[in-house]
């Protein structure tokens, strides 16, 4: 997580999967004066972040559907996709690129690219986000998807777990 808030200087998240949420458990504030506030306890709804979506990508598709038809699915702000047919096209781009993102759909002005940590069977544990303003242009989306990519890769093997490219052929849907 250092490792991604100095290369970046942008806020660090760490959540866990926690009763159909994410729970936020670990931070690294911004060293910008605009930054992204958040609170370790934070719970947030699982379909509209980064991390969710993340975490969301790699579940067992019937996992998935089940967490998301026990979900109260509701716009937060315009962007938000909360339809279940969006959200299923949204996972196969995600498994595609290695990383989700968050473009103002829980909080307007609020732009987070996140990626899963993988344990040993390949399966989604946890995940790390970016969090910046969306009028901030330090890097590109992809360029932070590729950051915090590399960094969750790295978590994942230093924890046991596997890469992003072995937790697809370990979890295929």
């Amino acid at each position: 997580m250092g490792a991604i808030a100095r290369q970046t200087n942008e806020t660090v998240n760490l959540y866990i999967p926690y009763e159909g949420e994410l729970l936020l458990i670990e931070k690294i504030d911004s060293t910008h004066a605009l930054k992204i506030y958040t609170r370790i306890g934070d719970r947030l709804p699982i379909y509209c972040t980064s991390v969710g979506k993340a975490l969301l990508a790699w579940m067992d598709e019937n996992e998935r559907k089940d967490l998301l038809l026990r979900t109260i699915l509701k716009p937060f702000t315009p962007k938000t996709i909360y339809h279940p047919d969006e959200l299923e096209k949204e996972v196969l781009t995600i498994r595609d690129k290695g990383y989700a993102l968050s473009n103002e759909e829980l909080n307007m002005g609020v732009l987070s690219v996140g990626a899963p940590i993988f344990g040993p069977e390949g399966m989604a544990i946890a995940g790390i986000s970016i969090a910046l303003p969306v009028t901030r242009e330090t890097f590109t989306v992809d360029e932070l998807g590729e950051i915090v990519k590399k960094g969750t890769t790295q978590i994942s093997l230093a924890c046991g777990g596997v890469s992003t490219k072995l937790a697809v052929y370990f979890n295929v849907n």
